[in-house]
């Protein structure tokens, strides 16, 4: 993610002045801020460190060679019928003066680049973007006609200071001058230059009233790195000494000035410690600047003024004793703003704010060699101007915000690039800086199993796409269930053709060729007892879902022991298995349950069920369960997925085409559409879960396998929180052991509403992706998996295709970073989807009219079989 090279504007300058021959400028644009860096920090301590940041950053820029300016340009444009449409650009200009086109080109370029990153290394979460095209520098630079603009400049006040009398000072600091004429320095007196006074702020209330005037405005500060000339060095000393003589002049002994100091002597000992401290921060690395203010319309003084209280803190409050009034009166900030009074003075203020130029022009007091020292200032004063806008929650006026921050790819994660092995697999990449790095995970990483929630349209979709893509061309097994049919359509014509004999397709709306899939088809009586309980289970989660708290009185003691007992009869010959239209049917015909018999796998249980409960048991008696039936109370819980056409040709069929254990041991690629639209979200969520049982029930059949011999197997599932039951949670602890690795995805984290499960997730997951959420499920799920890397801020205000990523490098825990998701580089190809269907229908499907012909016979009631038919053949049961 490099950025294009930066462009260059090269500008002849005037020949017949002593300068240099062209002028290279380029620029650095920041695309966007962000909100709150520090959120657990107070807001005054967060802007004083920044400060602090922006001082060291103007002290990196100190060199004095070739001579550069650095230009700090706010450019409004305001909307005058909606403030909010209103738009800031701020834009770094670099500037460098050569005696030669060439050598002003290749220093700007060179500088430009520097510049760049040491931005990016000191304001990592800044977005920041050098200039590359010409119209849009072209924009940048000469945002309006300069021949037409007002200029204002903001500058420190200056004062000549007599030692002798004590002159009031202007109220809150601020002068506007008009014609004053020079006032030549008296033996008497010392020009003095009062400083800044940096007063930490976010420039939010200033950029609002740029946006508020109405024209275009341009905020300028320059920054050009100086020396102080030894004449400025002579007269600066010089006014230290006259200072101090005059400290020394009416006190023989230092001890008696300071039992009885004099108001003058207070004021020039004061003096002369401000002068010291002010030369010595010169004496260092002393920078030229100036601020401007430039617009088509003329500036009004309420713009200039909130300029200049934005920069520097206003007069302090004046203390009581004499003697801190002295001091009080040198500790002061202030500022005057500068209007030019003459044609000649607004040429020179137009022509240094277009060529960055640190000419100074205007009346003054300071004598002719100090006229550039109310220009000069060090770092700290500086960066009281020359700073960039800091954003609360509020945002900042017409500049881009945003919550979020990018954060570095570990390094152990950075090292699986360079391994290119087959192990691994891409999931997107790590932006940061001006550096894109793909992002892999390897596969002993993967069987910890991987939890992806965000909201709808943030990217969730386009990862789990990503990653079902690359296990496809990798060779592995995977399972997909899609509850909504989309993902399930578009991968279906972007399977590789490698891949295309190795696709069944699940599709319950492909009524043409339905799949049989009997989840009562059992190879043992262990699955079969373990097929019973998550069938309990689903109908408990089912019933949850429906009725919520009073879900326990629509399935009572007797409606679990009558379906369970049931299944246990209708599972009970694994050489002719019930199906699921069968089971209902037993509540509905007084001896279907005969059908079933005799019973191969039988226990003591089951044959006190049937010899002392069902012989005598009619389920369609009305006159034993008031005005209904037994059996119409029981059979009321599945109507809804037996009368389904579309299930009914599904769980109709006795023999599963629909092998899981066998397309995870071969790796397959099985793709399952639940189609909540056409499907209804009741019946999806009962074949989701039934699906999601029979899974459960394949992988624990894995472990007759050696370890060696259990081939990884992914298994993707979104919205699984619907088809999770209890029995979920030891799938996700137990699953890896056996060779399978889950993906899960959903929305919102408190979809999930077994807590068991929550814990289950966060307890056993190793990899956490979490694109943009809801405040409730990061303050109370995500913040404390991702802190202190993020923050609920950060996980609220993600933007779309963006996430942030908790994973580990060989079971250990890596710090968190961001992830873009990429879209996969592959084109739909509709011819391949019809083709992987084709040939799904014909290796897994049935035609319609053999299943309807197959579910009409099994309709058919049982001859009169006696319950004990197995006993007088001499079988045991």
């Amino acid at each position: 993610m490099k950025h294009h090279p930066p462009y260059v504007h090269l500008v002849p300058i005037d020949r017949s002045r002593n300068t240099s021959q062209f002028l290279g400028v380029s620029a650095v644009r920041l695309r966007a801020c962000p909100v709150d860096a520090h959120p657990h920090g107070d807001l005054q301590e967060q802007l004083e460190e920044q400060l602090m940041e922006q001082m060291d950053f103007i002290n990196t820029l100190y060199s004095v060679h070739p001579p550069h300016t650095y230009a700090l340009r706010y450019i409004s444009h305001p909307q005058p019928d909606s403030f909010v449409t209103g738009k800031i650009d701020l834009v770094l200009l670099i500037a460098c003066n050569e005696k030669t086109s060439a050598d002003a080109s290749h220093h700007t370029h060179q500088m430009v680049i520097n510049t760049l990153d040491l931005l990016m290394g000191r304001y990592p979460d800044h977005l920041w973007e050098p200039v590359s095209s010409k119209e849009e520098f072209m924009r940048l630079w000469e945002p309006f006609h300069w021949e037409s603009t007002y200029v204002v400049e903001i500058r420190r006040r200056e004062d000549l200071i007599t030692v002798d009398t004590m002159h009031p000072r202007p109220g809150l600091g601020k002068r506007h001058y008009q014609k004053r004429p020079q006032t030549p320095i008296s033996e008497g007196s010392i020009y003095f230059v009062h400083k800044f006074i940096p007063r930490p702020g976010t420039l939010a209330p200033f950029l609002r009233t740029l946006l508020l005037h109405s024209a275009p405005v341009i905020w300028q500060i320059t920054l050009s790195p100086t020396t102080l000339t030894p004449t400025e060095e002579q007269i600066l000393l010089e006014e230290i000494n006259r200072c101090e003589e005059r400290v020394s002049w009416s006190h023989p002994t230092r001890s008696t000035m300071q039992k009885d100091p004099g108001l003058s002597q207070l004021r020039a000992r004061d003096m002369a410690e401000q002068l010291l401290k002010q030369f010595l921060r010169l004496k260092d690395a002393p920078y030229f600047v100036t601020i401007s203010l430039i617009s088509l319309a003329p500036i009004p003084s309420t713009l200039a003024e909130n300029c200049g209280v934005e920069i520097t803190a206003p007069v302090g409050v004046v203390k009581r004793t004499v003697y801190s009034l002295q001091r009080d009166y040198f500790q002061m900030g202030g500022y005057d703003v500068i209007i030019p009074n003459t044609q000649r003075e607004l040429n020179v203020a137009r022509r240094n704010a277009q060529f960055l130029l640190p000419k100074p022009w205007g009346p003054t007091v300071a004598p002719k060699p100090l006229r550039r020292l109310r220009y000069l200032m060090d770092a700290l004063e500086a960066a009281s101007v020359f700073r960039f806008p800091v954003s609360g929650d509020e945002g900042l006026p017409g500049l881009f915000t945003f919550f979020s921050r990018n954060r570095p790819l570990p390094p152990e994660i950075a090292s699986l690039n360079k391994e290119n092995s087959k192990n691994t697999i891409p999931i997107g990449e790590n932006r940061y800086l001006t550096f894109s790095e793909p992002v892999v995970l390897s596969e002993p990483d993967r069987r910890q199993h991987l939890y992806v929630v965000g909201q709808t349209g943030t990217g969730k979709t386009t990862l789990l796409k990503s990653l079902i893509l690359s296990d496809m061309y990798a060779g592995h097994g995977l399972a997909v269930i899609d509850p909504h049919g989309d993902l399930f359509d578009e991968l279906l014509g972007l399977i590789p053709p490698h891949r295309q004999k190795d696709v069944v397709v699940f599709d319950p709306t492909d009524m043409d060729y339905p799949i049989g899939f009997n989840i009562l088809e059992c190879k043992n009586p262990q699955e079969r007892h373990f097929v019973v309980r998550e069938f309990k289970a689903i109908m408990e989660k089912l019933l949850e879902d429906q009725y919520g708290k009073e879900a326990k009185s629509f399935g009572g003691p007797i409606f679990w022991q009558h379906m369970q007992m049931n299944l246990l009869l209708v599972t009970g010959n694994p050489r002719k298995p019930g199906t699921l239209l069968e089971f209902y049917e037993i509540f509905q015909h007084k001896n279907y349950w005969k059908k079933f018999l005799p019973v191969e796998w039988a226990d003591s249980k089951l044959r006190r069920w049937i010899t002392t409960t069902l012989v005598h048991l009619d389920y369609t008696n009305r006159s034993l369960y008031d005005d209904s039936s037994i059996g119409e109370y029981i059979s009321s819980k599945f109507e809804d997925f037996v009368f389904d056409p579309m299930l009914r040709l599904i769980f109709g069929q006795h023999r599963s085409r629909l092998d899981i254990q066998q397309i995870m041991d071969e790796g397959k690629i099985l793709l399952i559409n639940l189609a909540k639209g056409e499907l209804s979200e009741a019946n999806a969520q009962f074949l989701g879960l039934l699906l999601m049982a029979k899974i459960q029930s394949a992988a624990l059949q894995r472990s007759h396998l050696p370890a060696e011999k259990r081939r990884l197997f992914y298994i993707y599932v979104d919205e699984f929180q619907s088809i999770a039951t209890q029995n979920f949670i030891m799938l996700l602890s137990e699953a890896r052991k056996f060779g399978v690795a889950l993906t899960l995805a959903n929305q919102f984290v408190s979809q999930i509403r077994n807590p068991r499960i929550t814990d289950s997730i966060f307890g056993n997951v190793g990899t956490l992706i979490g694109f943009r959420v809801g405040l409730a499920d990061a303050e109370e799920y995500l913040e404390k998996q991702f802190y202190p890397y993020f923050t609920k801020k950060d996980l609220t205000n993600l933007p779309n295709w963006q996430a942030c990523i908790k994973t580990s490098f060989n079971g250990q825990k890596v710090p968190p970073f961001t992830l873009h998701t990429t879209l996969p580089p592959f084109k739909w190809d509709p011819e391949m989807a019809q083709a992987v269907r084709n040939y799904s229908r014909k290796q897994y499907g049935r035609p319609r009219e053999h299943v309807e012909k197959e579910i009409e016979t099994s309709m058919e009631l049982p001859e009169d079989k006696p319950p004990l038919e197995n006993e007088k053949k001499g079988k045991k049961w």
